[in-house]
């Protein structure tokens, strides 16, 4: 479970990387290491097995949910971690090409990526 607290830094964070839809993105598929990374500070890890087989780069705008785990050492002496499922929130996700169609070789795509924790 993630308290309103944890939400709270989680998102300043993913705004902070530019995931409040102000950040550009070359390919709207690089947020996802992004928001990945983020998470694994906090011990989470996202499911994106759905979106991953989503060409998000061919794909003018579109949106995602994920479900996510917090990852947990059982204790010092074991190299195993317990999975413990965050049900009291998901990650959701979309994502809008600004030039999309324009093809200009001097001008790569701009992804506008919005995140945010339910």
């Amino acid at each position: 479970m993630l308290t309103p607290q944890e939400k709270g830094i989680i998102s300043k964070e993913f705004d902070a990387a530019g995931l409040d839809g102000n950040g550009r993105f070359e390919v709207a598929r690089d947020s996802l290491r992004i928001i990945s990374d983020i998470l694994a500070e906090h011990g989470l890890l996202a499911d994106f097995f759905p979106v991953q087989h989503t060409d998000m780069h061919g794909v003018h705008e579109g949106e995602g949910k994920a479900n996510f785990t917090l990852m947990r050492s059982l204790d010092d002496f074991h190299r195993e971690d317990e999975a413990i499922s965050i049900d009291n929130s998901m990650l959701v996700f979309s994502w809008h090409y600004t030039n999309f169609g324009t093809n200009h070789p001097d001008q790569p795509g701009q992804a506008e990526v919005l995140v945010y924790l339910s």
